[in-house]
């Protein structure tokens, strides 16, 4: 009979081979499961289970991390953009539009 920490395991092997599929490290994935309280084996036995079931995480390429930079680069330009402040000159605050149209408020 196996343990605790197998059944466990294999309770989870399908999240875990999902994680490990997308790139996360073996470390990261055991510190989720294990925070979420779905394991409670320690990490070394979790490393020694990835290897007997030869989960190693995805190598992401180096073309697919700048894409995924950029992208978010883009969307935080973007929302930046729909809360653009200006600083109002009277009172030396920055004030938001939340206008889109920009036509309601002068300052």
């Amino acid at each position: 009979m196996k343990g605790k920490g197998y059944v466990e395991f294999i309770a989870n092997i399908d999240e875990i081979k999902d994680l490990a599929d997308r790139g996360y490290s073996i470390t990261a994935i055991h510190e989720n499961l294990y925070n979420e309280k779905k394991i409670t084996v320690l990490y070394k036995q979790f490393w020694k289970l990835c290897k007997i079931f030869e989960i190693k995480p995805k190598r992401i390429d180096s073309s697919r991390i700048l894409n995924l930079i950029m992208e978010g680069k883009q969307k935080k330009e973007e929302s930046s953009k729909k809360k653009s402040g200006k600083k109002n000159l009277s009172t030396g605050k920055l004030e938001f539009d939340n206008n889109p149209n920009n036509q309601d408020r002068h300052f």
